[in-house]
Formats: C-alpha cells, structure tokens, sequence
C-alpha cells in the first residue's frame, strides 16, 4: 500500500507499476484474509482497502483462490528470507535466536505500519485443487520443521531436565 499519486507512477516502467500495484493488492488482501478466513474474504472488501473497484483487483486476480495463494506466497518468501538469514548462523541455539530475532523485528515493522503481515497459513485448509497443490507442497514446510526440532533438542529438553526435572535427552539430571 504505496499512496503512490499518478505523478509518482507516470514516470515508472510499466511492469513497475504491475508489481507495485499487485503488491499493493496483495499487502491489503492479508489482514482480510486473516481476520475473515479465506471464505469470508471478499475482492470487493479488498479493493475498497486501496481505493479500486472490484474489477481493478480481479484485473491482477482474476480469482480470489489466486490472490489468497498469493497472499500466502508472500508469506512463505517472507519466512523463507527470515529462514535463510538464520541458517547462516553457526550452532542451533543461534539460528533459534536468530529467527526469533528476525520474527520479533518484522511484526514491530507490521505494527509500524512498514511491512504486511505475514498470511496465515490456515488458509492452506480453505483452497483446493491447483492453487492448494501451489502452496501446500513447500520445502518451507521441512525447513519449519527442521527448526523446529532444533527447538526442541536445544531449549525445551533443557527447560524440561533444569526446571521441571523430568529427563527427555539422556543427560544426567
């Protein structure tokens, strides 16, 4: 959501303004569709967030299943940029850290109104056929999970063994 006036688009290439506007559409369409699911939300309600008719909206998505697997798309480039950036990091309990890190600044920057949040993937359940094949097979699904269990073996087995008492990892408690 730009707020981009028409001289500001006169002087861009015109698969700059395709982008930004789509972009536009698709930043307006995730609060929708995290707050009213993907049945509840409407091209309509979403055009009327950035000032453009239904059709303004359909012209970039035709259908609403390809705006929400758009939505979600940004949401996995997204945590996949967030995932990269911790995987460089050196030891499991960095890359925790430094995902968690990455995570924390990018909702500040949501609440700052700087950056769209991320989608949430609930909406994977609402979408059939080709636009669920789209976004439900994901290698961001086995990078989640890797980190994932790198969590577990490194900071809830050792809540577990110190504060609880109760040993999961084989250590001498």
């Amino acid at each position: 959501m730009t707020g981009e006036t028409q001289d500001e688009t006169a002087g861009a290439a015109p698969g700059d303004r395709f982008q930004r506007r789509r972009a536009d559409i698709i930043a307006a369409a995730i609060p929708v569709l995290n707050d009213q699911g993907f049945n509840g939300m409407h091209l309509t309600a979403v055009a009327e967030l950035i000032g453009l008719r239904a059709t303004g909206v359909t012209y970039y998505f035709p259908r609403k299943e390809e705006l929400a697997v758009a939505c979600l798309e940004a949401g996995f480039a997204a945590l996949h940029g967030m995932l990269d950036a911790a995987e460089a990091e050196t030891d499991a309990a960095s890359r925790i850290a430094r995902l968690i890190g990455l995570h924390v600044a990018r909702e500040a920057e949501v609440r700052r109104g700087e950056a769209a949040p991320l989608a949430s993937f609930a909406a994977i359940r609402a979408l059939d056929g080709p636009p669920r094949a789209r976004v439900a097979n994901r290698r961001q699904y086995s990078r989640l999970t890797h980190f994932k269990t790198l969590w577990w073996r490194t900071h809830v087995q050792n809540i577990l063994c110190v504060c609880v008492g109760v040993c999961v990892c084989g250590c001498v408690c």
